[in-house]
């Protein structure tokens, strides 16, 4: 079962870039999975402030 959470605009693409960068960030092994999709899951405005400077 996919969860598809609307993204509100026009803050879409901040939270598109969030997902690429912690994507890449696990892949480095710069931060764990689980860490990852609580960021995503959770206060992703805050997580882009943090990994992204937005």
């Amino acid at each position: 079962m996919a969860r598809v959470w609307p993204q509100p605009a026009p803050d879409y693409h901040v939270k598109d870039e969030l997902e690429f960068a912690l994507c890449s960030a696990v892949c480095f092994g710069k931060v764990p999975l689980a860490q990852a999709q609580a960021e995503i899951a959770g206060d992703w405005i805050g997580a882009a402030k943090r990994y992204l400077g937005q």
